[in-house]
């Protein structure tokens, strides 16, 4: 119920695309632990935005795996769904954002390591046959992890040792693609991307793996609700406080400011075709109307 009410809402909100995005950080920061590196969404969002370097860059043989690699296959796994809410929402953010181009500059290196194991999840995903059912969804999962032990070599499906010696983990890949699914069997309209949960997932029987689905359906769409409903406020008072035209400059500096509230001048210019100074000027207007709206 929780579920269908968060789509619904979806269907009609002039935001959605907005928290489309706000929701492609969250799945950012959550595979990102799933791999085993600690990054929390705002430090997600100030490197998307272009106020700061990739999370733990230096970080270097501590991690597993570069966030930007992470990012790429969290982006590359939601353009598989064919949903319009996400294609509006892959217009705002690659607008900002070139995931394949970051990755290429910090780690191009497991970009190799990662593509085939990525490639034989998909091929499995797009081939399954879903109801829209947990059960359907707990079935797939496990096909996919028993096609993935069945058909790679076990050791490559829980780890790859690269030249530098690193272990890096790869069963989180198959966590990416729980949102697609859920969106395949039916139960959405809309991709749903903050439904990534935990790895541990994977290592549950199947009467737990529904459950810990359930209980995770339960309350991304809970929090995604309330997310949602800050969006549309915080939007619907923009629009009361400054006047605009739809194709405005101003409404479009909204809407990116909503999706990415770190979003920098330059970047925000390069966006709206004009100098960093004239996206300052219209950040400004933006935070003007937020202290008129709060008072």
């Amino acid at each position: 119920m929780a579920l269908g009410k968060l789509d619904g809402r979806l269907k009609n909100s002039p935001v959605a695309d907005i928290w489309a995005v706000r929701m492609r950080l969250r799945a950012i920061s959550q595979s990102a632990s799933n791999a085993g590196i600690g990054v929390d969404l705002l430090e997600v969002e100030n490197w998307i935005a272009g106020a700061a370097l990739p999370p733990r860059y230096k970080q270097g043989l501590n991690d597993p795996i570069h966030i930007t690699t992470i990012t790429h296959f969290v982006i590359a796994t939601f353009n598989l769904s064919r949903c319009s809410v996400h294609n509006e929402a892959s217009s705002i953010w690659n607008s900002v954002f070139n995931a394949s181009q970051e990755m290429n500059h910090w780690d191009g290196e497991a970009y190799s390591i990662y593509t085939p194991i990525w490639r034989a999840v998909r091929e499995i995903c797009q081939d399954l046959s879903l109801s829209p059912s947990a059960s359907s969804l707990v079935h797939a999962n496990l096909m996919i992890l028993d096609h993935l032990e069945a058909s790679i070599e076990a050791h490559i499906l829980q780890m790859k040792t690269t030249n530098g010696g690193r272990l890096i983990p790869s069963v989180w890949i198959a966590g990416l693609f729980i949102p697609y699914l859920v969106w395949k069997s039916g139960l959405t309209d809309t991709l749903m991307p903050n439904l990534i949960g935990s790895v541990r997932f994977f290592d549950l029987t199947a009467t737990e793996m529904q459950n810990m689905l359930i209980s995770t359906i339960e309350n991304e769409s809970a929090d995604g609700l309330r997310e949602l409903d800050q969006l549309e406020a915080n939007f619907a008072a923009s629009n009361r406080i400054r006047k605009f035209t739809k194709r405005s400059r101003y409404q479009i500096a909204n809407k990116f400011m909503l999706a990415f509230p770190s979003l920098t001048q330059r970047r925000l210019g390069s966006v709206l075709g004009t100098t960093p100074q004239g996206a300052g000027y219209l950040c400004r207007q933006l935070q003007n109307a937020a202290v008129e709206q709060r008072n």
